[in-house]
């Protein structure tokens, strides 16, 4: 957290002033040359692009609507974010959750989601992902699919480990909360991927 707000704080506000002065130098010279007008416009593209990565890492380490409206809005934006960026067809769909989980909760299931869409984004050649969350009696499940390319899970299930460190990480924190994970795939199927959280943690 304390990464993300100096990036956003600090970084990007170190940007923004380039910008502006490289903005105001265009602006006061009226004898620039074309190319050299060019170059400007160009450094002016970069900074943008800049500033957009920069406030796409601070949102990656902590978002911040994580904290303020809770794990559906961070969701559905992630998942608009992801859609809009790369052109994979990202469905969310939470389902009414008893408000506010526990932080924990919260971060590693959001977590969980992020990583399961970015190894689809990246591996899985897919059209369509969809992320669902609801409370399944007392727990709270969490599925991501896709229509990709997929692989032979039963395979690597008998071989005892995963390829990539996205598929140990998702069952890292599912097991950190207390929760399972469960993978289905098989070779031009897609993926499936259901997590389960009991809803009372250890400790209340």
């Amino acid at each position: 957290m304390r990464v993300a707000r100096e990036l956003h704080d600090g970084v990007n506000q170190v940007i923004a002033s380039a910008k502006m002065r490289l903005g105001k130098v265009a602006a006061a010279c009226s004898a620039l040359s074309p190319a050299t007008r060019e170059i400007l416009g160009r450094c002016n593209d970069l900074l943008v692009q800049a500033l957009e990565e920069n406030r796409r890492i601070a949102y990656n380490l902590r978002p911040s609507d994580l904290d303020d409206l809770g794990l559906a809005v961070a969701c559905r934006n992630f998942c608009k974010d992801v859609k809009s960026r790369t052109g994979l067809d990202v469905r969310c769909n939470v389902s009414a959750l008893p408000g506010r989980l526990p932080e924990a909760m919260e971060l590693n299931l959001f977590r969980i989601a992020q990583e399961a869409i970015t190894n689809i984004e990246k591996h899985a050649q897919a059209r369509i992902a969809r992320l669902q969350i609801k409370v399944d009696g007392h727990s709270v499940l969490l599925k991501i699919q896709d229509d990709g390319c997929g692989f032979d899970a039963d395979r690597k299930k008998r071989k005892g480990k995963w390829d990539g460190v996205g598929l140990t990480n998702i069952r890292e924190r599912a097991a950190a909360l207390g929760g399972t994970c469960e993978v289905k795939s098989a070779p031009n199927k897609g993926t499936a991927i259901t997590v389960r959280i009991p809803l009372q943690q250890e400790g209340g």
